[in-house]
């Protein structure tokens, strides 16, 4: 019999095309919603059934740490930016690892596109030495959840 342990939320990656982006601090996965409809046949009014429809999912956000050598992340919005599909359009990946640092489940989102920015927010007062964060929101095709 195996022991299931929890997994902590504190350790994980994030893969833009298959390489690491470094400084993620932190990463709000989407949801993945299978929509419905009803069905009835005739005018039966009190009778019907639910069917199954279209596969939706919310968008994939996450936060780093800013720093000067950003050019993956730099060059991918840029691509969106100007309207060069092709270019915008990557594979991203969220790894979860545990404790031991092995991934125990990888979110693949295939044809991924950086929508929105946020730069950091910006505090002088004093004690305030907080790391600058920016943030991404991405919009993307289909996702699979993978935990062998």
């Amino acid at each position: 019999m195996s022991k299931s342990q929890p997994i902590a939320n504190t350790q994980f990656d994030v893969e833009l095309d298959g390489t690491n982006i470094p400084g993620v601090v932190e990463v709000k996965l989407p949801e993945k919603n299978v929509q419905t409809h009803n069905y009835r046949e005739g005018t039966d009014i009190a009778s019907g059934t639910k069917h199954l429809g279209e596969v939706t999912y919310t968008k994939l956000e996450f936060a780093r740490s800013a720093d000067k050598s950003n050019s993956a992340l730099d060059d991918w919005l840029k691509a969106a930016e100007e309207g060069r599909e092709k270019d915008a359009k990557k594979q991203i990946a969220v790894l979860l690892k545990d404790r031991t640092g092995q991934t125990v489940a990888r979110y693949n989102m295939e044809g991924a596109m950086v929508i929105q920015y946020s730069p950091p927010t910006l505090n002088a007062t004093p004690g305030g030495d907080q790391i600058a964060v920016e943030t991404y929101v991405v919009d993307f095709d289909t996702m699979q959840v993978d935990r062998s």
